[in-house]
């Protein structure tokens, strides 16, 4: 059954990547969206919130079979919802300019699906965008969809579609390079250039880690020394969070305390906190029901873009009956 999944898993991303299959969505996207589990899911959410933090839920239908553990289409319907939730976002904030995004299978099909029917960028105006990357993820291989390479192609995207001048994508370049046919240290410097940024972000799209997946959390607690005990039940762009909503700190890895190069769980914290500022977190399926009520917790996401079975997990953890 894991195989089977798998394999249907890889044949949707490869047949929307490859624009072999298209999705054709109605233009306000009601077909895909369960709008009275939506009201339910932003009302239970807002009232779990830090006081003041409104969460706004927009939920898509879930199309494949209930034994599917991960509908393999959603990630692609939450796409589409996020690219209209930010460009509303930016048409209504002009002096908003700086986005950031984590890496992932939902920020892949984020990335992956900009094109000639959806976008997260207003149509018309002459503003400049940056894009960042908010993790440095510690993976020695692209198993997993990096967000430094995600950025790489959100840029090339957006240029095609904005123009080349107008929007900028500095790296982390974890790699060595060559210049004059020589290798050239990485740069220190890539990192502050990446970080600095993080100072005006307006839009952060992340997703969060439950303990079912082979992702960072299972990751590190394999590889550090201490590990976590007991493991950490999500995390925030590689900020791992308690079952109270608050920040672990990172365990040892060999005898040295592992440095998060990325964003900070406060600079998030920050934009959700924020009327003109957006953060927003992409989940599904069902183990992400208890990651998404944490998550808000923690104050670190004012909308939330997941699944049927992510709400209704969410709203039976806050103890709330699904319409």
């Amino acid at each position: 059954m894991r195989r089977t999944e798998q394999t249907i898993a890889t044949m949707v991303r490869a047949g929307l990547g490859l624009d072999l299959v298209r999705l054709v969505i109605s233009p306000e996207a009601t077909d895909i969206k369960d709008t009275a589990l939506a009201a339910a899911l932003s009302h239970a959410l807002t009232s779990h919130a830090p006081p003041g933090c409104r969460v706004e839920a927009h939920v898509v239908r879930n199309f494949g079979p209930p034994e599917l553990a991960r509908d393999p289409i959603v990630p692609f319907l939450a796409a589409r919802i996020a690219h209209g939730l930010v460009a509303r976002f930016l048409e209504e904030h002009p002096a908003t300019y700086t986005i950031g995004i984590a890496g992932g299978g939902h920020l892949a099909a984020f990335v992956h699906t900009i094109g000639r029917d959806s976008s997260p960028f207003p149509e018309g105006g002459d503003r400049r965008f940056t894009l960042v990357p908010l993790t440095l993820e510690p993976f020695h291989a692209h198993h997993f969809d990096l967000a430094d390479a995600l950025v790489g192609e959100f840029h090339s995207r957006a240029a095609m579609l904005l123009g080349p001048g107008r929007v900028q994508a500095p790296s982390f370049k974890p790699f060595g390079y060559l210049e004059d046919h020589k290798r050239v240290e990485i740069d220190t410097h890539a990192i502050l250039n990446v970080r600095e940024h993080y100072l005006a972000l307006d839009v952060a799209i992340y997703g969060c880690g439950d303990r079912s997946e082979d992702g960072w959390i299972e990751w590190t607690a394999r590889m550090a020394r201490d590990g976590f005990e007991p493991r950490p039940p999500t995390d925030v762009c590689l900020n791992p969070i308690s079952e109270d909503g608050e920040p672990i700190p990172l365990p040892d890895h060999a005898g040295q305390r592992r440095a998060h190069l990325g964003v900070g769980i406060d600079d998030i914290r920050s934009l959700a906190a924020k009327t003109d500022k957006l953060a927003v977190l992409l989940a599904s399926g069902a183990s992400k029901g208890l990651p998404i009520t944490l998550v808000v917790r923690a104050g670190c996401a004012n909308r939330v873009v997941c699944d049927q079975a992510a709400a209704r997990a969410a709203l039976k953890v806050l103890g709330v009956e699904a319409p």
